[in-house]
């Protein structure tokens, strides 16, 4: 038996890129996600007209549990199977990262389609909605026709993709610096 350095058999980080690990939980949390959001929009849970209700409330919860999940399966793989079983707070901060950014892009693509191809009637609700708390609000009709380009395009699915894709890159930012400190082993 000889003594070996533990250290030797651990791999280079460097030779070692986390993106594989990570688009393929972000590919299989964005797919989950989908489905839940189905279930969701089937049993009619989501309201397009309030934003705070009780469906869409637990949508989000279980889509950023879905999120925190696929993070913690993709920096413990990476660290665990990948890198020897270390892993440094700015490698897992990237891991993380990079899973929420393709389940972010997944997801976009995946609202763009929705909205745009598999219930554009939707788009007719939100935009009445928005329509109606407009003039709630104090705007009349005349000004809301003359900017009704302007409002067509904040209530469209591109823009409802964008959105969508900007605030999961910014719950994604701060999950990965959590999820990142915890899952760190130096």
């Amino acid at each position: 038996m000889t003594n070996q350095d533990p250290l030797t058999h651990i791999p280079d980080p460097a030779e070692i890129s986390p993106t594989s690990t990570a688009m393929r939980y972000g590919l299989i949390g964005a797919l989950v996600a989908i489905a839940v959001g189905l279930v969701f929009n089937l049993t009619d849970m989501i309201s397009y007209t309030d934003q705070t209700a009780p469906g869409n409330m637990a949508q989000m919860v279980i889509g950023i549990a879905i999120l925190v999940v696929c993070m913690v399966l993709a920096i413990k793989q990476h660290r665990d199977e990948e890198l020897g079983g270390y892993i440094k707070l700015g490698r897992a901060f990237r891991t993380g990262f990079l899973t929420g950014l393709f389940l972010a892009l997944a997801s976009a693509v995946w609202v763009f389609i929705f909205f745009s191809f598999v219930s554009p009637e939707i788009v007719d609700i939100i935009r009445e909605n928005a329509w109606d708390q407009a003039i709630e609000g104090g705007t009349t009709e005349e000004q809301l026709e003359q900017g009704k380009a302007f409002f067509d395009f904040f209530t469209s699915p591109l823009w409802m993709t964008i959105m969508s894709f900007i605030f999961n890159l910014i719950i994604t930012l701060v999950l990965a610096f959590i999820t990142g400190a915890i899952m760190k082993k130096d």
